[in-house]
């Protein structure tokens, strides 16, 4: 897990540099502290399946689990899904620290354009801490 902030250039999350790190917006509280954390990773790069490769497939009720540096883990369920435009990405990232521990998880999904080797949206979901 990398911390990451917003692009100087776009305003956007910051993205990881490779298919198995995972992103944590620095901009809000670590998973498992008050408010909501913020952890995005690829779906694919550069041929690679990502570290989120797997994560079409979580429906509301399972159960996500973050491993955290101090050998700790933290368990989060699932209760919500979306699929939103990239464009109204940044409206989640509000870096909240007052309530229960929360977790948003992002990564790509959508359409692929094949000229931008982008996708077209964020496939995001919303957990609390169970």
């Amino acid at each position: 897990m990398v911390p990451v902030g917003l692009d100087p250039g776009t305003g956007d999350l910051a993205v990881p540099g490779s298919a198995t790190s995972v992103a944590w917006y620095e901009g809000g509280p670590a998973p498992g502290q008050y408010g909501i954390a913020v952890l995005a990773a690829h779906v694919d790069w550069h041929g690679q399946r990502g570290v989120f490769f797997n994560l079409r497939r979580v429906h509301v009720g399972d159960t996500a689990k973050v491993s955290l540096a101090s050998g700790r883990t933290e368990r989060f369920t699932i209760t919500r899904r979306a699929q939103v435009a990239k464009t109204d990405l940044n409206r989640l990232l509000v870096g909240s620290r007052v309530g229960p521990p929360q977790l948003v998880l992002i990564t790509c999904g959508g359409d692929f354009d094949w000229h931008t080797h982008h996708y077209a949206d964020n496939v995001v979901l919303f957990a609390r801490s169970s």
